[in-house]
């Protein structure tokens, strides 16, 4: 799924730059297409189209080897090539300004209002690439004898006496859809709808088994670590903490 989704993103972004480049539709680029006579006639037009179909070649290159990371479970390769996407796009909007002389004082610097929708946008991608950064971590989970805490996001606090019951399995949730929830590729954390009409707290790498079930009156929560032996030992932990404690 991931890879027909980005590939065709990384297809539509190929076809726009083929289009701005080298068939002149300059009616596709935002902002140029809303623009009075007089303001297109400071555009370096042709500059900027050469410009905006090359950076959507590489963006296209991009998405669809991020597509065959995510399918091919390579998730620090897929994490990075999404994360580049973001500087892409920056660098995109910032070089863009170059061609377009309405954003340009008498002295040939940038106008406040240039900078302020720069800096806004930088702000918002840098936020967004952290974003994922972290949300790409395994779970940090927390066991004392009194409670189990889920880290981060999505999290949860879950009192020893709230868990009924705790087990390993192989088999990966089979999701029906998000309730509130993030995946990227197989990482999925937050509420999902489980078939069966079962509603559950995620925080799994799916191609990575096995997987720890936590039954508690909060509902279920399947969690692992993204590695064997770190799930098997989390297990473990879990389970002699509830066996101590039932002692």
């Amino acid at each position: 799924m991931y890879l027909i989704t980005m590939f065709l993103f990384g297809m539509l972004c190929l076809v726009l730059g083929i289009l701005v480049k080298y068939l002149k539709c300059y009616w596709l680029i935002s902002g140029y297409n809303t623009m009075s006579a007089e303001k297109r006639l400071r555009v370096d037009i042709k500059g900027l189209g050469n410009f905006l179909g090359n950076s959507l070649f590489v963006l296209a290159g991009l998405m669809i080897a991020t597509g065959l990371f995510l399918h091919s479970n390579l998730q620090m390769a897929s994490t990075i090539a999404i994360l580049a996407i973001f500087p892409l796009i920056i660098y995109l909007l910032i070089k863009a300004q170059r061609f377009d002389g309405n954003t340009r004082n008498a002295d040939g610097t940038m106008t406040m209002a240039a900078k302020a929708v720069i800096g806004i946008v930088m702000v918002t991608f840098i936020a967004i690439g952290i974003f994922i950064l972290l949300s790409a971590r395994p779970t940090e989970v927390l066991i004392s004898d009194e409670a189990v805490q889920i880290k981060g996001l999505y999290g949860i606090d879950i009192n020893r006496n709230e868990i009924s019951g705790i087990s390993l399995t192989d088999a990966p949730p089979d999701i029906v859809h998000k309730t509130n929830g993030f995946n990227l590729g197989a990482i999925f954390k937050g509420h999902f709808l489980l078939r069966g009409g079962v509603k559950a707290r995620l925080y799994v790498n799916i191609r990575r088994p096995p997987f720890i079930e936590i039954t508690t009156s909060k509902g279920l929560i399947i969690i692992n670590q993204g590695d064997l032996q770190k799930t098997e030992a989390l297990f473990l932990n879990l389970l002699s903490k509830r066996t101590s404690n039932r002692g």
